[in-house]
């Protein structure tokens, strides 16, 4: 008999025993079913399809019967059912204008250390040095893409038809406590971080154009009192936008997710394996659970260092919308040496969708060529050994006296010091001339000029140069060991002029603000900083974080990749601008200052890439004394 035939047949034959004849063992659907419990009680009778058993108590036994047998049939079906059920398959859309989704956030940090390196975490001061720190957080987190319907300038003055890329988070019930180095532990209340992101795209090249990110927290303290911490940051560092506003978007948007499948994505180096589960139903949706970890564990211990991490994120993806309707991270790890623990630290952030919008139109995926390298300023050759003062555009009046200027140094430099007069004569016979590697301007105290002259020499690591101290009426200088300059005059030969640096950053009202004079228009020296020079920025070392999710300024991705090379470094995890990061020659507009009187300090910052005159950044931020 077949399995089919066997799944169906519902009783014994019976032989004649008593007269009776033996009936077909197998349902009858040929006839029609029975209406009422009488037409029920016939069928039987008439059929004997169950054995017939006495009535017991009133209740017909074969009544019973029937009843288990129908209910066979009915747990036979959904077997069949069970056994046929197809895994889930998830066609996640690609991003749309207009999309958008709100969670409801929680989470959690628990760090130790005994190797007194900061952490940032958004709503301390980065300089502050975590021994200990236990807190818990929960909030809201808005996410979402708005369609083209404004205008942004680029770092070049020039522009664009946009739309916009952004993240908003506001944690507001932020509890633990911290520890800090040479104190007691304090208790942390009331804590609250309001942030955003906001990405300015582009619509034909899809370069992000402009970028501003902006967080403001505050938190009461046993002992110590009300803090509060407010930093801005405004990049126009051109680069291509990352697909998804969450992390890891290339490894879910637009892509079918099929229950089961697994594979590996690499992302800043780091290897990611990933596996599709079912995620069940959210707000009656079907979910495909994207589970996307990485991990490392030291084989053996290394002259008794230990150490290991672990990484997960996890994305509950559906048909309606790119983002994900749910999101689990974590991340731990920990380190130790014969001496103990060197630090531990363990990370949670979780979010669950109450509101989503499904969006109307594709963002666009191809872009567009958009011409030649840009370039914006006036550049002149380098003029003995420094950049040219210049003179801006028409009309424009430099800050800088052109009377006091770095080439007036550098000639006072060799007519007051002859070793110095010496050490530029002799690398200009060996072909490989000295030049400003980096100096800085104050009109404070009638104006000064500190200023590094050095060669470049490729076989070596470090390098004799002078260091020069510059006022209006002397110049001293000392040799000493820097490290060789990344690059000669011959890299950048004609670099932006300095009354043109001026200019274009002041061109921008974020950076004129705070850097010029509303009295005199010009750049305010005696409250502004210009520096120069090179070793300071490129645009590969501005780290612009690809979500607040992130906690802050804290970049997950990049304590991943540092703990996969070992190096736990704090420092490097925030989206603030390492201007001791190599790679380029700039000019910046430093103002820095604050007291208990007036309630706070504040530093700003700005720069501009001496190759082509692009503004890379502006940079404010102000934090309770």
């Amino acid at each position: 008999m077949s399995a089919d035939k066997e799944l169906w047949k519902t009783g014994k034959s019976v032989k004649d025993d008593g007269g009776e004849t033996e009936d077909d063992d197998t349902l009858d659907l040929s006839t029609p079913s029975p209406d009422t419990d009488e037409d029920i009680e016939k069928v039987l009778e008439e059929d004997n399809w169950l054995p017939l058993l006495k009535e017991e108590d009133g209740v017909s036994i074969r009544t019973v019967g029937l009843v288990g047998t129908v209910t066979i049939l009915l747990l036979t079906g959904v077997l069949v059912l069970l056994l046929n059920e197809q895994k889930i398959e998830i066609s996640v859309p690609y991003e749309k204008y207009e999309e958008m989704a709100v969670y409801d956030i929680e989470g959690a940090i628990n760090f130790e250390s005994t190797i007194d390196v900061p952490l940032p975490i958004g709503f301390i001061d980065n300089d502050v040095v975590i021994n200990e720190l236990d807190i818990s957080f929960t909030g809201e987190l808005e996410a979402g893409i708005k369609a083209p319907s404004t205008q942004a300038m680029d770092g070049y003055g020039n522009m664009h038809s946009v739309f916009k890329k952004y993240l908003e988070q506001n944690l507001d019930d932020i509890d633990g406590t911290i520890t800090e180095e040479g104190l007691g532990s304090t208790e942390l209340r009331d804590g609250q971080i309001v942030s955003f992101q906001h990405q300015f795209v582009d619509v034909a090249s899809l370069e992000i154009i402009r970028s501003e990110i902006e967080s403001n927290a505050s938190y009461s303290a046993t002992g110590i009192g009300e803090h509060w911490y407010w930093q801005s940051a405004t990049d126009w560092v051109p680069r291509n936008s990352n697909t998804g506003l969450l992390p890891h978007g290339n490894a879910y948007i637009g892509k079918t997710l099929r229950e089961g499948d697994t594979g590996t994505i690499y992302e800043g180096g780091i290897e990611f394996n990933w596996k599709v589960e079912n995620g069940g139903k959210i707000d009656g949706e079907q979910t495909a659970l994207l589970e996307i970890e990485t991990s490392y564990q030291i084989p053996k211990p290394i002259l008794g260092y230990e150490y290991q991490y672990q990484y997960s994120f996890h994305f509950y993806m559906s048909e309606i919308s790119s983002l994900p309707l749910k999101f689990e991270m974590s991340l731990y790890s920990d380190a130790s040496s014969p001496g103990g623990i060197l630090y531990s630290i363990n990370m949670e952030y979780k979010g669950i969708t109450k509101h989503i919008n499904e969006g109307y139109t594709d963002v666009p995926t191809k872009a567009f060529e958009i011409g030649s390298a840009q370039k914006t300023g006036e550049f002149e050759n380098w003029t003995d050994g420094a950049p040219a003062i210049g003179t801006g555009s028409l009309g424009y009046e430099c800050g800088i006296d052109s009377n006091f200027t770095l080439q007036t140094g550098i000639q006072k430099g060799e007519e007051d010091i002859s070793e110095f007069d010496s050490y530029l004569k002799d690398q200009n016979a060996k072909n490989r001339p000295a030049f400003i590697v980096e100096a800085n301007y104050t009109a404070k105290n009638g104006g000064k000029w500190n200023f590094t002259m050095a060669h470049n020499n490729e076989q070596a690591e470090n390098i004799y140069g002078w260091v020069m101290t510059y006022n209006r009426t002397d110049i001293s200088g000392d040799v000493n060991s820097i490290g060789s300059p990344i690059m000669t005059m011959d890299d950048i030969p004609k670099p932006l002029t300095v009354c043109s640096a001026e200019e274009v950053m002041t061109d921008f009202d974020e950076v004129s603000d705070w850097a010029v004079n509303d009295q005199s228009k010009n750049v305010d020296y005696a409250q502004v900083t210009l520096l120069l020079g090179q070793n300071l920025v490129s645009k590969q070392s501005l780290a612009s974080p690809t979500s607040i999710v992130n906690f802050g300024s804290l970049n997950l991705i990049n304590i991943v990749s540092d703990l996969g090379q070992g190096n736990l470094n704090p420092n490097d995890y925030s989206d603030n601008i390492d201007v001791d990061a190599a790679g380029s020659y700039a000019y910046f507009f430093d103002r820095r200052g604050g007291s208990e009187n007036l309630g706070y300090e504040h530093q700003e910052l700005a720069g501009v890439d001496a190759k082509d005159g692009l503004v890379l950044f502006n940079l404010q931020s102000r934090n309770s004394v």
